[in-house]
């Protein structure tokens, strides 16, 4: 990510994101300022590839070959690896996980450092932005909007796996289970 802007606004597979870089305390911030988010509650982190995900979370190959296959946008639930400094390990007892080669434009995918913090770009209890122009309208010039517009789709499934099985449990379930 270049170092021009606090926050990135990204479109997604559902709506637009806000995101910034795993490692920057400052932009983290900055997104929980910009949607009056409730400093306890956690962000998800987007890996670039399904592969990624295990440098993150704790996942088994084959709850990885799961994901591979799952037809709907997804965050899945794990324990972590490692937590930034700067984040508060009881807020992060699980990460929720997002896919890039997944969840993002390739063109996107390219213009980012991964991995990175996301969440849905809109005001803290408000409807998810699904153009740049909402986007635009709601937080101004204090994002840099990448790419058009979003899938436009219901918010993704939130699940974790049971153990070390591919059995899932939801948390929030947008999609049917298959």
């Amino acid at each position: 990510m270049s170092q021009k802007s606090l926050v990135y606004a990204i479109p997604t597979d559902t709506c637009y994101g806000l995101a910034c870089g795993f490692s920057d305390r400052v932009w983290y911030e900055q997104i929980y300022t910009l949607k009056g988010r409730e400093a306890k509650k956690p962000t998800a982190i987007v890996v670039e590839t399904l592969d990624d995900i295990e440098k993150i979370i704790f996942i088994t190959q084959s709850q990885k070959e799961f994901l591979r296959t799952y037809p709907y946008p997804f965050t899945i639930l794990g324990k972590p690896r490692k937590i930034p400094d700067f984040c508060d390990p009881a807020m992060y007892v699980f990460f929720g996980v997002r896919v890039a080669e997944i969840c993002l434009p390739e063109d996107i995918r390219q213009t980012l450092t991964f991995p990175i913090f996301l969440t849905s770009a809109n005001k803290s209890g408000e409807k998810e932005l699904l153009t740049a122009h909402e986007v635009r309208t709601v937080f101004g010039d204090a994002v840099e909007i990448l790419g058009h517009e979003s899938a436009g789709r219901s918010p993704s499934n939130i699940f974790q796996f049971v153990g070390d099985t591919t059995e899932i449990a939801f948390t929030r379930q947008n999609y049917p289970h298959i």
